[in-house]
């Protein structure tokens, strides 16, 4: 696809309608070689509509756009949208841009937020050891669910926990339970 031009025939193609602009994320994710994209991407981190601005952050992570760093850390410590919020965390652990730690560590002291998993999950990508606290007080924690002891523990073992890494180990023979109307794999 030509690059030159893209955004003036994008924005033409998007008019007014919210459908084209909501499917433009496809095309602008394909395109993040291209500044300008990459500049509208962070513009329009800041859109009300909730599903457009998750559709952008993860598209700012998979595309690996480190300058949006600051823009994740608003999200993560504002945005009124649970799924936005989770899915800049996510980011965050994928980039490990060093200014994205200090806004996860502010939030893993939240003992409200409910979503631990995921927390855990980008502190294991992060896994300093100013993660280390909240690893191992998730890890330690029987009240905490199996996925996130087994992610803090993943974080723990990259650090060297060898009491981490024996449970994983341990964790490799779970079993899987079966009910009624439910599966949960070991």
């Amino acid at each position: 696809m030509p690059r030159e031009g893209v955004l003036k025939a994008l924005d033409k193609a998007i008019s007014s309608s919210k459908k084209r602009s909501q499917e433009a994320v496809y095309l602008l994710s394909e395109l993040t070689d291209v500044p300008e994209v990459v500049e509208r991407i962070g513009q329009w981190l800041n859109d009300p509509d909730l599903q457009w601005r998750s559709w952008l952050i993860q598209t700012g992570e998979n595309a690996g756009l480190k300058q949006y760093a600051p823009s994740f850390n608003v999200i993560i410590e504002n945005d009124p949208d649970p799924f936005c919020r989770d899915a800049a965390i996510h980011a965050a652990g994928t980039l490990r841009v060093a200014e994205n730690l200090p806004a996860l560590l502010h939030l893993a002291k939240d003992v409200d937020y409910d979503q631990t998993w995921r927390l855990a999950w980008a502190m294991k990508d992060y896994a300093t050891e100013y993660c280390r606290v909240h690893l191992k007080r998730w890890f330690e924690d029987s009240g905490q669910d199996k996925q996130a002891r087994v992610i803090a523990a993943w974080g723990l073992g990259k650090l060297g926990d060898k009491q981490a890494v024996t449970y994983l180990i341990r964790m490799l023979d779970d079993p899987d339970r079966r009910g009624e109307n439910f599966f949960a794999q070991g």
